[in-house]
């Protein structure tokens, strides 16, 4: 339903958005202030039933720019978080990302020689496209 109302909303279908609680149309502090910023573009106007807030005003002003400082925080705050973690965790030895999966490099060579299609060799070999080709090339120099 959100989708909706955006996409009406860029469409010009209607002026102002009237909302229970802000808590209610963005999910996240930085969700927001992009809703915010589209609903401005749009030249569209936000009003918070709940909160007495009229981002028209100029309490509302005030208000959408200590947003914007929350939501630089909550970024900022969450970015120092992951970091921290990936550094924590390879510090342990901890091997990040998705799994390497071994692939017979001879098999594909055989295969790609009796002149065998990569999409049959992909299928045969249970592997994407991308990493049969990789490994024939790898296999190769």
């Amino acid at each position: 339903m959100l989708d909706e109302m955006l996409n009406d909303a860029k469409r010009g279908r209607f002026q102002i958005v009237l909302v229970w609680k802000l808590d209610r149309l963005g999910r996240s502090t930085s969700h927001l202030i992009s809703l915010l910023e589209d609903f401005k573009t749009w030249h569209v106007q936000l009003i918070s039933f709940g909160e007495g807030l009229d981002f028209t005003s100029t309490a509302g002003k005030l208000f959408y720019t200590l947003l914007g400082a929350f939501a630089e925080f909550e970024r900022d705050t969450i970015r120092e978080r992951v970091r921290a973690g990936l550094r924590h965790a390879r510090a342990r030895g901890k091997t990040l990302g998705r799994p390497r999966k071994t692939v017979d490099a001879a098999r594909i060579a055989s295969l790609r020689q009796s002149g065998a299609p990569w999409r049959t060799i992909s299928s045969e070999m249970n592997i994407p496209v991308r990493s049969a080709r990789r490994a024939w090339q790898n296999a190769a120099s």
